[in-house]
């Protein structure tokens, strides 16, 4: 369990982008849009594709997003009071290094009214002040340098200048978090949670800092709407598992446990869980296969353990054979 713990706040996720492990990148340039000489002050950048979904801001200019499966992709531009712009890229590899180059948006007609077309951020995000934006941005800087403080004051300032800013309270809650300070990062991912009940990212924060705190029970109900909003995410489905083991509801565990190593294969510790829960339910068969499933991963503890008990469950499958033994002695 100190080893689940230990890698919960890895887990924890900036309202930035959600990564997909791969190895292709898409290196990009948004040009002024039609008769501009100069982009607007923030210009968010989104890119959906197979099981990915990344946003970043336009820096200098440029955009870049990496950890990309091959497969066709869809970006779309956007900033406040301009129309989206969406380019497709289809069947992107790694072998590919093109630089991509998206042309801003013309202006709308009314500042105040969401850009026509594909919309790529909710309307919450869409009333956001360029200020806030750009707060925004500065404290995901600090963050990157780990200088908490400092970030925890860009978010704040703003969340002061649009306070319905929910991806800054999530972040503020990180910056808490790695202070430390968990009562008021559990705060702020609530409050995220509470602006924008549909938040994915402020769920799964929200049940990890808890899970962490050794609050299993509180961590359900968070996890469940997360992968309502995202049903593909394999790490979730390993902690609504682990908060049911840690609840002794081992049915449900099992089926969420069973789901992650779906989707997943590599997550070490669902082998593990789903291992003794099959032992418990003396379906050996099925133990055998996730515990040595577990090993072949290169666990960075418990290797022993379950060496040990594989050891008892393939004597119990030769005994069996030899008519010998019915139960492997658990």
């Amino acid at each position: 369990m100190k080893a689940l713990r230990s890698i919960l706040a890895a887990l924890l996720i900036l309202s930035v982008q959600v990564r997909a492990d791969s190895n292709a990148s898409i290196r990009g340039q948004v040009l002024p849009g039609p008769g501009e000489t100069d982009l607007p002050g923030v210009v968010m950048v989104r890119i959906m594709g197979p099981g990915v979904q990344q946003v970043t801001y336009v820096s200098g200019g440029h955009f870049s997003f990496s950890g990309l499966p091959r497969g066709d992709y869809t970006i779309y531009v956007t900033a406040q009071g301009r129309e989206d712009t969406v380019f497709e890229l289809p069947d992107w590899s790694a072998d590919r290094s093109d630089l991509v180059t998206v042309t801003m948006g013309a202006r709308t007609a009314d500042a105040n009214v969401p850009p026509s077309g594909n919309t790529v951020v909710d309307l919450k995000t869409l009333k956001v002040s360029p200020k806030a934006h750009e707060e925004m941005q500065k404290g995901l800087d600090c963050l990157d340098k780990t200088e908490f403080q400092k970030a925890e004051k860009h978010f704040k300032a703003a969340i002061g200048k649009s306070p319905e800013f929910y991806q800054a309270h999530n972040n503020l809650g990180i910056a808490y978090l790695r202070q430390k300070r968990l009562e008021e990062a559990e705060k702020e991912f609530a409050k995220a949670v509470e602006i924008q009940p549909e938040n994915a990212i402020g769920l799964k924060n929200l049940a990890y800092l808890r899970m962490n705190q050794g609050r299993p029970k509180e961590a359900i109900d968070p996890l469940s709407r997360a992968l309502q909003l995202e049903s593909n995410d394999a790490t979730a489905e390993m902690y609504l598992g682990e908060a049911y083991v840690q609840t002794k509801d081992f049915a449900a565990a099992k089926e969420h446990l069973l789901k992650a190593v779906l989707l997943n294969p590599a997550l070490i510790h669902a082998h593990y869980r789903l291992g003794y829960i099959f032992v418990q339910e003396k379906v050996y068969d099925e133990a055998l296969k996730h515990f040595q499933a577990f090993l072949k991963l290169n666990p960075p503890s418990g290797k022993e353990e379950v060496q040990a008990v594989v050891g008892k469950l393939e004597q119990y499958f030769k005994d069996s054979l030899a008519r010998t033994s019915t139960n492997p002695g658990f």
